[in-house]
């Protein structure tokens, strides 16, 4: 391994939003992005339903998401919740209703508070207001 690093790289990115906080609420952060990678599981593919604005420790549970809905893979509709990266619901369902409700339900309802959820399979309006009437419970 005789080759040598760069002294300096360069990385061109583009701001796509700033955060509500960093890591701690007195810090400030945002989200760059690479304009030319394109890539279907990034966190800027997704869409947020509801609640409040994204927090760097958001995303970093929506990365914890998005990583154990590839590890679960796509056989079965699935779901998790994920708070300060740890699941605090997940579960199959015959349909995504069913695994969103089942990882409600069966998981730890006030850990999920404020925490992130994802699922494996699009959705409506109807199951985005499902999803929300259980999280104002």
């Amino acid at each position: 391994m005789t080759e040598r690093l760069p002294n300096t790289l360069k990385i061109n990115l583009k701001k796509f939003f700033d955060t509500r906080y960093g890591e701690n609420p007195h810090q400030r952060s945002a989200f760059y992005l690479n304009q030319e990678a394109k890539d279907e599981l990034a966190i800027q593919s997704f869409k947020k339903i509801q609640g409040k604005e994204i927090s760097f420790n958001n995303l970093l549970d929506i990365d914890a998401a998005i990583s154990a809905l590839v590890e679960i893979g796509g056989g079965k509709p699935a779901s998790i919740i994920i708070k300060h990266t740890n699941p605090s619901g997940a579960a199959y369902g015959e349909n995504i209703k069913a695994s969103f409700y089942n990882s409600w339900q069966k998981g730890d309802v006030l850990a999920s508070f404020g925490g992130i959820i994802g699922l494996n399979r699009k959705i409506d309006g109807k199951i985005e207001a499902f999803c929300s009437s259980c999280l104002k419970r």
